[in-house]
């Protein structure tokens, strides 16, 4: 059907696009839907749409779509440390 040269052609092709994939580096989400970003910080998602409603933790708004900055996640957590 094949031959042997071909096969090894393919092969070959494919551990390049395997190690290839391996090496990219993992892209990091930077924003968070509500319920990740309670994930993300160990706060149930009531209390962290409390923060939310009051303030002290700055959204994103499209629509019906809120999005969390992973960052200000960060620095609300960094502030409110106890």
């Amino acid at each position: 059907m094949f031959d042997e040269q071909f096969i090894d052609a393919m092969a070959a092709k494919v551990a390049d696009v395997v190690l290839a994939r391996m090496n990219k580096p993992a892209v990091e989400k930077r924003y968070f839907s509500v319920e990740e970003a309670a994930i993300y910080s160990g706060y149930s998602d009531g209390a962290l749409q409390k923060h939310i409603q009051r303030g002290h933790l700055p959204v994103s708004r499209e629509g019906t779509s809120t999005r969390v900055d992973k960052l200000e996640i960060d620095k609300w957590m960094s502030r409110n440390r106890q």
